[in-house]
This record gives C-alpha cells, structure tokens and sequence, in this order.
C-alpha cells in the first residue's frame, strides 16, 4: 500500500512532491503549507518501506518510485511540477531521463550540510 495524498488547490498548478531516503512526505508541513498558500496543490506519497507507506522499512527502488509518479500524472489533469529532495531529487532528474517526454516541469533540492 502506497500512501499518497493532496494537498491544497491547484489554482496555479501542482507539485508532485519527492522526499529523499529514510524520511516521510510528513516532514514537508511547511514547505507544502507555503507552496498551498501560494495557489498550487501539492501530491505527496512516502516510498515503499518509508512513512505511512506499506513494505519492509527503508527498503525501496528509484524504478518502483518513478512508478508511483507515473500513477499520479495520470491522476491529475494539470502539468505538474516535479520536486524531489536528495534522493527524491536524484529520482525526479532520473524520471526526466529515463520516461518519455511529458508535460512537467522539474526541479530539485540536494541535500543541505547541517
């Protein structure tokens, strides 16, 4: 079982969140409440194995993850942003390489040294 969710409105458009390795989209209230109160939705989803997500803890693929985003473009109707932090980053630029092209757009965040 994947757990997916939307957040927000997409009066501007929507985002399809990506979260990086051993964390949950949960970790992202405020960036998903600013991005809300700016007029876009936000789809977020925890990898398998990761958050409210089914499956053995930690233990995931990019390939099953560029899978759950495929469902989620084809949930929705409007040309979505990808944004992905570390892993999710290295994800999101995979999915753009590797799938055919299709109406996103794409940005991502490297992990941040404390």
């Amino acid at each position: 079982m994947i757990y997916k969710v939307k957040l927000g409105n997409p009066e501007k458009g929507g985002i399809i969140l990506v979260h990086g390795l051993g964390e949950h989209s949960g970790r992202y209230g405020k960036l998903i409440k600013m991005v809300n109160d700016a007029g876009f939705a936000v789809y977020a989803f925890d990898w398998l194995g990761h958050g409210k997500s089914g499956g053995k803890r930690g233990h995931a693929t990019i390939e099953q993850t560029m899978e759950i985003i495929d469902e989620i473009i084809g949930e929705i109707e409007e040309k979505p942003f990808l944004f992905g932090h570390s892993l999710g980053g290295l994800t999101v630029v995979r999915y753009a390489e590797t799938r055919p092209p299709r109406s996103y757009s794409l940005f991502t965040c490297p992990r941040k040294e404390p």
